[in-house]
């Protein structure tokens, strides 16, 4: 008999919630305000490739990480940076949390039966627990690891083992979701935690226990773990 999981973890954006869907509000807000006359999408993408480069290295960002891609974004079309763009994106991007359908019903299930947990590779740790909170998921967590405040970052063994500490069980004990091959199953199973793994796109192979779309689908797999 497979052994029971005490413990069901999380990612949080791109697992829980639509982070493309905030945020590409809040860059689209800028490009308005900016007068910037690149096409929506395009600009988008610019966005994308700063905040992934300022990523990086986490250890390494000093300072303001939205701030810092909001100067690079505008500068890259010659327009000067005014702490107005960062004022208006965080207006978006604080308050548009937006969870994938069947979320809540999915965490209404699981959470009388497990221990939930939250652990997200965040530098911007403030404004990270304000989209927590407006996400409306908040309650659901026993515990919430933001890298940022732990010190480790996935796909380190260390972040696994930290949050599993946080909630008081052991690493085998526990079953992460997450979205992300290389940081959210790799490490899972690095720290010794069994993996699913929410499609990003459903032909990648990927070394999970399973791949879902779907929360509902998921419901119906879950007591296989707990």
């Amino acid at each position: 008999m497979p052994r029971m999981m005490k413990a069901v973890l999380f990612d949080f954006d791109s697992t829980l919630v639509d982070y493309r869907y905030g945020d590409a509000l809040a860059i689209e807000r800028v490009r308005a305000l900016a007068g910037i006359r690149e096409d929506e999408e395009a600009f988008y993408q610019h966005s994308k490739v700063i905040i992934r480069r300022l990523y990086a290295d986490p250890s390494a960002m000093k300072g303001d990480v939205l701030e810092a891609r909001m100067a690079q974004l505008v500068g890259g079309y010659g327009v000067r940076y005014d702490g107005s763009y960062l004022e208006e994106y965080l207006k978006i991007y604080l308050n548009v949390v937006r969870s994938y359908e069947g979320v809540t019903r999915f965490l209404d299930y699981i959470s009388p039966k497990a221990k939930v947990g939250l652990l997200t590779n965040s530098i911007d740790s403030d404004y990270q627990r304000k989209r927590i909170s407006a996400s409306g998921l908040e309650p659901y967590f026993d515990a919430i690891g933001i890298a940022n405040e732990i010190g480790y970052w996935k796909p380190s063994r260390e972040a696994f083992v930290a949050i599993a500490g946080m909630l008081g069980v052991e690493p085998r004990d526990c079953v992460f979701i997450g979205d992300s091959e290389e940081l959210d199953v790799a490490g899972a199973m690095n720290a010794g935690m069994r993996s699913i793994k929410r499609h990003r796109d459903e032909d990648a192979a990927t070394r999970a226990d399973f791949a879902f779309s779907d929360y509902d689908e998921l419901m119906g797999k879950i007591d296989g773990y707990l």
